[in-house]
């Protein structure tokens, strides 16, 4: 069965290091197209988000983070989860029902 999260690794400037098929599905895009590219040269309506600023504090701060927000590219409810490791952040992203 498939994941219905996306779970992907970004690096500490956040590039796409690795990425699941969850993430695909949700972003609309091939492995191809997102590995090593920037969230916001993917997504440039991410610049200025919460979720732009969460990443860049977590990665900062060195502390996770979990919060809900409205998806820019779903338009629903999502929880996004926050893990700062060595070698960047590892995002998973789910929808919440609703």
């Amino acid at each position: 069965m498939a994941s219905d999260r996306a779970i992907y690794m970004l690096s500490g400037d956040l590039r796409v290091l690795s990425v699941n098929p969850g993430a695909l599905r949700m972003w609309g895009k091939a492995r191809e197209e997102v590995l090593g590219r920037s969230m916001t040269e993917l997504f440039p309506q991410m610049r200025g988000t919460e979720v732009q600023r969460a990443m860049e504090s977590a990665l900062k701060s060195f502390r996770p983070a979990t919060f809900e927000t409205r998806s820019f590219l779903l338009d629903k409810m999502i929880e996004v989860e926050l893990y700062p490791l060595n070698a960047g952040l590892q995002v998973t992203v789910r929808e919440i029902a609703s």
